[in-house]
């Protein structure tokens, strides 16, 4: 975010498109600086709870099986409860792990920056 150099030979590109992994989100941030509007945002492995949110996806881990979840689809009564834990663990995992050093260092110059999920 502070190196100016090869940030303003990026923005020189004109890109129309932005894609990145959302693994690590700072890309987010470097397309804001950049005024890139249109992004996509992938990733390679199953999905954390917070980054479907952040994609408008909704999660229900009474029967999508989370990220660290042994279960399919079909699953018992207790099988649903530990994948409801899992599902809290996959949340604060991913807010406290990847996303929220990326937003604290990108809204020092963007403010309104937020990975957040109410």
């Amino acid at each position: 975010m502070n190196d100016e150099e090869n940030l303003a030979k990026l923005k020189a590109e004109n890109f129309d498109l932005g894609i990145t992994e959302s693994f690590e989100s700072c890309g987010l941030g470097v397309f804001k600086k950049l005024g890139i509007k249109k992004h996509i945002t992938a990733f390679a492995s199953a999905l954390f709870p917070k980054v479907s949110l952040l994609l408008g996806i909704k999660v229900n881990p009474s029967y999508i099986p989370g990220m660290l979840s042994k279960s399919t689809d079909e699953m018992t009564f207790s099988q649903r409860i530990t994948n409801f834990c899992y599902y809290l663990l996959e949340n604060w995992w991913m807010g406290s792990w990847s996303t929220k050093g990326i937003q604290e260092v990108v809204q020092k110059q963007f403010p309104d920056f937020n990975l957040e999920v109410s």
